[in-house]
């Protein structure tokens, strides 16, 4: 009798051990199951986000690729039509944001692009104060003072800043000519306070404070470093200027910009038409303009060199990038453009 009782007491332990040994099992199989799940999920998220990056990327640098053509076009053609649609598509599409989309069906991805065009023949060239014999930069020289003053007045009813003052401090000890406007950037008077200086136009960005885009004013690469080009006058010079802005409204600027595309040479003498030509738009005559502005706006040859902020996005990511377009000849006279500057923003 007590040997029964004890093979049916070993029994029920032996049979409470595997119920508990097979809790323990299904629990960590559940764990190991769902950890695997939530890795699964994690990577397909991954894979997804690092996959529509990349097509993103493509197609910022398509839309590059795309105006870069376009602009190549305009220099090489020979079709007198075709040359005067794709300079209207230029100064239609200049200094604001433009929107391409693409689709499967027709372009083999959905997709959009978001880009801003600017020509930097339309900015204040910064090395124009650099003093060669010297090796540094000058502000108040007898051929600057005037000019800086200019500027430094304009700046301060515009935009209530000291433009020129911050100029000054930043490259007072500077031996060498600015080689990219980013070096301004890292420097204390734009780095700090309370005033935001950026390098490029930023899409869909609202600031909390003030913002000034310095590459929308200053350049380094125009092709005459003492003029600027009034017909591509960059957005930001142009309320630093206090001129009347184009209109957004595309309709309004393409019907504008046809009539300046009839009656605009390769060679212009813009202080003689001036008043014809830019005063409707800009809403000030030449004889109302001071005199500085009237020395800087004698360039005469075109537009050499672009800047493009350009944002692809697929899915729900986006990327930007912001190329520098130059013109350039090849042995065989035909004119092409180099990226010569490439920023992933």
């Amino acid at each position: 009798m007590v040997s029964f009782l004890k093979r049916s007491d070993d029994k029920v332990r032996t049979s409470g051990f595997i119920l508990v040994l097979t809790f323990f099992i299904m629990s960590a199989t559940i764990l190991i199951t769902t950890y695997l799940l939530n890795r699964l999920f994690a990577g397909e998220q991954q894979t997804t986000f690092f996959e529509e990056r990349e097509q993103a990327k493509m197609l910022a640098l398509g839309g590059l690729e795309l105006i870069k053509s376009r602009l190549e076009v305009l220099e090489t053609t020979q079709d007198e039509k075709i040359r005067k649609e794709q300079f209207e598509w230029l100064l239609t599409n200049l200094n604001e944001w433009s929107e391409l989309r693409f689709s499967q069906k027709t372009d083999g991805v959905d997709g959009t692009v978001q880009f801003f065009l600017s020509c930097e023949d339309g900015k204040i060239n910064i090395n124009r104060f650099f003093d060669a014999t010297k090796k540094n930069y000058v502000f108040n020289s007898p051929e600057h003072k005037a000019f800086s003053l200019m500027v430094t007045k304009l700046a301060s009813k515009q935009l209530a800043l000291p433009l020129i003052e911050e100029l000054e401090k930043a490259l007072k000890k500077r031996k060498i000519r600015l080689d990219d406007l980013s070096e301004l950037l890292v420097t204390p008077s734009f780095a700090e306070g309370t005033v935001e200086y950026t390098l490029f136009p930023r899409l869909g960005d609202v600031q909390k404070t003030k913002s000034v885009c310095l590459g929308d004013i200053f350049t380094l690469y125009s092709e005459e470093i003492w003029q600027v080009n009034p017909l591509y006058i960059s957005k930001g010079l142009q309320q630093l200027f206090g001129f009347k802005p184009f209109p957004q409204n595309k309709e309004e600027r393409a019907k504008i910009v046809k009539g300046l595309v009839e009656k605009v040479q390769s060679k212009m003498n813009w202080p003689a038409s001036w008043d014809t030509l830019l005063a409707p738009i800009y809403g000030k005559k030449f004889a109302q303009l001071d005199p500085q502005l009237m020395t800087l706006f004698g360039a005469t040859g075109g537009a050499r060199t672009f800047s493009v902020v350009c944002y692809g996005k697929f899915g729900e990511q986006s990327q930007g990038v912001c190329a520098l377009l130059q013109r350039r000849l090849g042995k065989d006279n035909r004119a092409f453009y180099v990226i010569r500057r490439l920023y992933w923003i």
